[in-house]
């Protein structure tokens, strides 16, 4: 057993090297040319027939200026969003509208529960009245002080007449002194009560409108007309300063904002001429730019640039467009887009070379009104053929 797998492995070491022998010899005799070898095929060119006749069509691949446009992504938005926020804290108890509902300026659109600020208003109207009425008790303590100051001042005085006179005694004039003091001192108090329970009433008062301005944001109602966007609470979410309730948008005034690259910052300006496709509805819209925002997204190097739509029922906000921005123009060849013939996968061209007319390769670029730009193959000038 093991002699016959020797003598398989010798046999398979000679094959090995004879078919290595075999394939050095054939790389000699082709690097020494004793091999036929395929000819050569010019680049730009296919081999070129013994003749061609006269082609029916002659014309010139025409050298002119193109238009240099540049495309942008994008997405429709209205030009007035309103992010309706609630004011004050509070269960959200009724919603008026849906998404889709239309709604005019100052419509309502949901009802927050007002009990506890109702609650807050009545407290604040009880503090009112309390106020008003320590004050109006002041005043009355005020009117008995200030007549037992008019007696204790009369007594006062008519006693130091008397003391001047020697008629009164020292301590009878102490104590009309003393009696006309406190009198005064009543006073004071009484008017300082009045200025206290004034105090406490316009505080109370005070209250009392911002109760009602609350009471106010309790009922939501649309900041300007348009659609319901979109509905983000139900009866029964809570609802506080800040969190949105309701997106109101006007559908009637559109536009396409759009990305341009920072590199064409000053190229694309207002009141320039723009192209708008929405690929979704296959709308094609003329129209102007009418805003470039003045600074850079530092995420994205680009700059938003705006674009007016007109009112259109199958444009939405949140669809996907397209801007077309004619920055300048640059020379091209054009051709006619017939004359093109297609070879496979190979763009062809029949193109007079002396007195022969040949089949040149040339690569192809974009269309402008049914001629086509050769982009390699032909320099402008040259008679073609079809």
């Amino acid at each position: 057993m093991n002699g016959k797998r020797s003598t398989g492995r010798r046999v398979m070491r000679i094959a090995a090297t004879l078919a290595g022998i075999a394939i050095f010899a054939v790389l000699i005799a082709f690097a020494g040319g004793f091999l036929p070898r395929r000819e050569k095929v010019e680049p730009g060119r296919l081999p070129p027939p013994e003749r061609r006749r006269e082609p029916a069509r002659i014309e010139k691949a025409a050298g002119e200026a193109v238009p240099v446009w540049y495309e942008a992504v994008g997405t429709v938005e209205s030009r007035t969003t309103a992010t309706v926020s609630s004011q004050i804290s509070a269960a959200v108890g009724s919603v008026s509208v849906d998404a889709g509902t239309p709604v005019s300026e100052g419509q309502l659109l949901l009802i927050l529960d007002d009990r506890e600020l109702q609650a807050r208003k009545r407290q604040a109207e009880g503090a009112v009245a309390a106020a008003e009425a320590g004050m109006r008790e002041f005043e009355r303590s005020l009117e008995a002080a200030e007549a037992a100051f008019a007696q204790a001042k009369a007594n006062r005085d008519r006693v130091r007449r008397f003391h001047d006179q020697g008629v009164s005694t020292d301590a009878e004039l102490e104590a009309a002194e003393s009696q006309f003091l406190q009198a005064q001192a009543t006073v004071a108090r009484a008017q300082a009560g009045i200025e206290r329970a004034k105090a406490e009433a316009e505080r109370a008062r005070q209250t009392v409108r911002e109760a009602d301005v609350a009471l106010g944001y309790a009922r939501v109602v649309s900041p300007n007309q348009g659609e319901v966007a979109r509905r983000l609470v139900d009866p029964g979410d809570l609802a506080w300063p800040g969190r949105p309730l309701v997106i109101v948008h006007d559908r009637k005034q559109l536009r396409l904002r759009a990305a341009v690259r920072e590199g064409l910052w000053g190229q694309v300006r207002t009141g320039m001429p723009a192209h708008v496709s929405i690929p979704a509805i296959g709308e094609e819209i003329e129209g102007t730019i009418d805003e470039v925002e003045p600074a850079a997204d530092p995420r994205s190097r680009s700059f938003a640039v705006k674009v007016p739509l007109p009112e259109n029922p199958g444009i939405y906000p949140g669809m996907f467009g397209r801007l077309r921005v004619r920055l300048g123009e640059r020379p091209a060849v054009l051709v006619p887009k017939e004359m093109i013939a297609q070879v496979g996968q190979l763009s062809t061209i029949l193109v007079r070379s002396g007195d022969e007319w040949v089949l040149r390769c040339v690569r192809t670029g974009a269309e402008f009104d049914g001629r086509i730009e050769v982009l390699a193959g032909l320099a402008g000038g040259e008679e073609i053929g079809s």
